[in-house]
C-alpha cells in the first residue's frame, strides 16, 4: 500500500492498494491540491525492481499409484522473479487489517512526522 499524506500535518488523504508496487505506481503522485513538495509517501509492502532472482517453489501434488490409491509427492520447481525491496514491514499487520473486512482503514491513522510511524487517530475528539 502506498499512503499519501501531508508532510506538515501527517494527515492521510489518499492510498494506492496493493502489496507489491512497480515503478509506475511508485512514481505516481496523488495530489489533493497542495504543492507536491508538501506531499509525502509512506509505503507498506514491496517495491519491485528490474533485477531478477532465482526462486524455488515447493509443489505438492497427488499422483495415482494404482487401484485408486494416491500418493502425495513433493517436487521443487525453479523459476525467476523480480527482486523486491521491503518497505515498513513492521507495519504489515496494519496493512492486513486494512485489507480484511474490518472497520479499520488507513484514514483512521496519520503519519507521525517526527518518527515516520503510523499512529491511530482518536476520532472521539472530533
Amino acid at each position: 500500500m502506498i499512503i499519501f499524506y501531508k508532510k506538515n500535518t501527517g494527515n492521510i488523504f489518499a492510498t494506492i492498494d496493493g502489496r507489491v508496487h512497480d515503478k509506475k505506481q511508485l512514481n505516481c503522485y496523488i495530489n489533493d491540491g497542495d504543492n507536491i513538495e508538501n506531499i509525502g509517501k509512506f509505503i507498506i509492502g514491496w517495491e519491485e525492481t528490474d533485477e531478477m532472482e532465482n526462486f524455488i517453489d515447493e509443489i505438492e501434488e497427488m499422483i495415482e499409484v494404482g487401484d485408486g490409491l494416491f500418493k502425495k509427492v513433493k517436487r521443487k520447481e525453479k523459476h525467476q522473479r523480480a527482486k523486491c525491496i521491503e518497505h515498513n514491514m513492521d507495519k504489515f499487520e496494519i496493512l492486513q487489517r486494512f485489507e480484511n473486512n474490518t472497520p479499520e482503514n488507513p484514514f483512521d491513522y496519520k503519519v507521525d512526522i517526527s518518527t515516520g510511524n503510523l499512529i491511530k487517530i482518536d476520532k472521539t475528539l472530533k
